[in-house]
Order: C-alpha cells, then sequence, then structure tokens
C-alpha cells in the first residue's frame, strides 16, 4: 500500500511540475481588481467605465456624506468656527473642541486628504489613457472633450478641497504607480495650485454640454464647470 501511494504522489506531482512547466505564465496575471492600460480602453463602454471610476470619491462620507450612512460633508463645518457637533465621528468633536488627540493623522483631515488623492489618482489615471491615439480613435471628437472635461472637472474638485483644506501641495497631473518617487514631490504653493485648475476647469467648461443637451445622468455640465470655477 505505502509503495502504491509513494507511486501515485510521484505521479502527481510529475504532473503538477510539467503542468506548470507547460503554463509558466499561468500566475503572471494582471490584478483582477485594477485596471489595466494593457488590457482595458478597448472600446467606448470601457472608456466609460475607466469615467465613472473619477466620480466614485463623491460618496465618500467626508466628501459627500454618503457611504455606509455616517457623517456628512456639512460636518467639516465644524473644525472651523462655523459650526459645531456632539459626535465623535471622524473624530470631528474632538477637533470642534481643540481636544489633543484631534491632528492630521486621524479622523476628518486625514480622510478628506486620502480620499481626495484616490479621486485624484482614478482622475489621473482616465486623462493618461484617453490621449493615447489607440484609444482617441474610438471617440468622436465631441466626446473625446466631453469626457475629458469631466475627468478635468472632477480632478478640479478634489483638488480644490486639498487647497482649501491643506493649502500647498504636490502638483500632480499624471497616474503614478509605487515605482513613481511621488512622495519626493516638494510642496507647490496655493497661488500655483489655483492658477493650475483655472487653467483646467477652463478646459472642462469648452467640453462638457450645456444642460439642454439633455446630459441628466448625473455627471459633470458646463454650468457645474462654471460654478466650481467661481468656487476656485
Amino acid at each position: 500500500m505505502k509503495k502504491y501511494i509513494k507511486i501515485i504522489s510521484l505521479f502527481f506531482a510529475g504532473s503538477i511540475l510539467l503542468s506548470g512547466c507547460k503554463h509558466e505564465d499561468f500566475l503572471n496575471r494582471n490584478p483582477l481588481d485594477e485596471l489595466s492600460r494593457e488590457t482595458f480602453f478597448k472600446n467606448e463602454l470601457q472608456i466609460q467605465q475607466s469615467l465613472n471610476a473619477t466620480y466614485r470619491r463623491y460618496r465618500s462620507q467626508i466628501i459627500g456624506g454618503m457611504g455606509n450612512g455616517n457623517g456628512s460633508s456639512i460636518d467639516m463645518e465644524s473644525i472651523t468656527d462655523n459650526g459645531y457637533t456632539g459626535s465623535g465621528y471622524n473624530n470631528f468633536q474632538n477637533f470642534a473642541q481643540g481636544n489633543n488627540t484631534a491632528s492630521a493623522n486621524n479622523g476628518a483631515s486625514n480622510n478628506m486628504w486620502n480620499h481626495c488623492w484616490q479621486g485624484i489618482s482614478a482622475c489621473n489615471f482616465f486623462l493618461d489613457n484617453i490621449e493615447r491615439e489607440e484609444v482617441k480613435v474610438l471617440l468622436s471628437d465631441d466626446d473625446y472633450k466631453k469626457y475629458k472635461g469631466e475627468a478635468l472637472f472632477n480632478r478640479c474638485y478634489f483638488y480644490h478641497l486639498l487647497a482649501e483644506h491643506f493649502g500647498d501641495l504636490p502638483w500632480l497631473e499624471n497616474f503614478v504607480s509605487a515605482e513613481t518617487p511621488y512622495l519626493e514631490k516638494p510642496r507647490e504653493a496655493k497661488s500655483i495650485i489655483v492658477s493650475n485648475l483655472l487653467r483646467d476647469i477652463d478646459i472642462a467648461i469648452a467640453g462638457l454640454p450645456l444642460p439642454e443637451a439633455g446630459y441628466t445622468d448625473g455627471h459633470a455640465i458646463q454650468s457645474s464647470a462654471i460654478m466650481l470655477k467661481v468656487r476656485i
């Protein structure tokens, strides 16, 4: 019995080894939970899906007051002189009271920083890829300008929130990866950030449709970008 078990074990081990040699690239796959420029952006539907991802962070509790039902963007007023809350959620009450447990490493400030940068990253990923010639040819000129305008609008909004809450910031207008030394990138003066945002929002305004164009799916339109420019 031991002899036969040993033979069977050797047989399966050899089969696995041969299978591994035959399909040596089986495990060399792109992550299934991330978009890859090599395998995505093959048609307009995929372009639209990537564009939709640039809106995702509006559902953040700290930006849009959405998510699991807790929190509200209005609560951000409680970390200023404009308001107060009795809620300890997102460390708001500690900020309002000047409690020493309130810091940039926890609660509202940390979430605002992280969620805005995640939104900017999604926008940069889309904007980098829509400029590729093999992607551009999939779109009409009007759709190219519209989609680019939406992504620029969203990036401007996230950057505007960061600039208002933190002041000077690193300026990133391209998608970065773990290999990119973006952590060492210096901060730019807030005035430079604002100038960049005004430049980009003008491009968005020029490319986005008017309300009467029937663009009613909840995405940004020209009047959205005009009002954001006023805020900036």
